[in-house]
């Protein structure tokens, strides 16, 4: 019998250290080694005011429009939230990354873009 209650005792007890490094981790910012937590930035996600759908409607046939750009260029994933433009994907070539966003800005404009293309690494 002692020794169930010491067991109890002893799985409280973890249990409230447990939850108490992670409560002072996210009170802190800070893991129990002292290193900085890094906050996970949110994905955006599309928005669904009537100006967002039509800023990305009209993005993607610029795109789709532009002869210039590959097949990878064409399949890049365009969102628009409160009015902000997100590109992510990935394309073979810097060059391509900057033609991408160059057509992306004439229809969006240079405010509101971000994006976050990557470049393909080469096999």
């Amino acid at each position: 019998m002692k020794s169930i209650i010491r067991i109890s005792a002893l799985a409280a007890a973890l249990a409230i250290g447990g939850a108490t490094a992670v409560t002072a981790q996210q009170t802190t910012g800070q893991t129990q080694s002292g290193a900085a937590a890094k906050p996970a930035k949110p994905e955006p996600v599309q928005g669904q005011d009537p100006a967002d759908l039509k800023m990305t409607k009209d993005v993607q046939a610029a795109i789709a429009a532009d002869k210039t750009l590959s097949v990878d260029a064409k399949k890049v994933a365009v969102i628009t939230a409160q009015g902000m433009v997100t590109l992510t994907g990935s394309v073979k070539t810097i060059a391509e990354r900057q033609a991408l966003e160059n057509v992306v800005i004439k229809v969006a404009g240079a405010n509101k873009v971000t994006d976050k293309v990557k470049i393909k690494s080469k096999k």
